[in-house]
């Protein structure tokens, strides 16, 4: 039964569910911020142990804002923090709609 073709819809209901909830995480995020999200939480880091290196993009974002790049790094790692809660709940919908859809059938 796990490879029959009944589980594999239900995976893939599953998994469109998640794509659905991931695209409206995403949604929230301009492209800029999207592709930068690596750099801006490294830099974060970085400012919050102490250290200075090679902190170009919040340093011209908090300019930008007129914020410190402290207060800029704080903000960043707030919103990883929201960030990762989101996809936290959004795949713990996913596995919770799986579980249902396998409950229906006795699985």
């Amino acid at each position: 039964v796990k490879n029959s073709m009944q589980v594999k819809r239900m995976n893939d209901r599953a998994n469109e569910l998640l794509q659905t909830l991931s695209l409206e995480i995403i949604a929230k995020y301009s492209i800029y911020e999207i592709i930068t999200w690596g750099i801006q939480t490294e830099e974060a880091r970085e400012i919050l142990s102490g250290g200075n290196d090679d902190i170009v993009i919040l340093s011209t974002l908090a300019a930008g804002k007129n914020s410190t790049s402290e207060e800029f790094a704080n903000a960043v790692m707030t919103k990883r923090a929201e960030f990762k809660t989101l996809c936290a709940n959004a795949l713990a919908q996913k596995r919770a709609f799986l579980a249902g859809l396998k409950a229906e059938v006795g699985l």
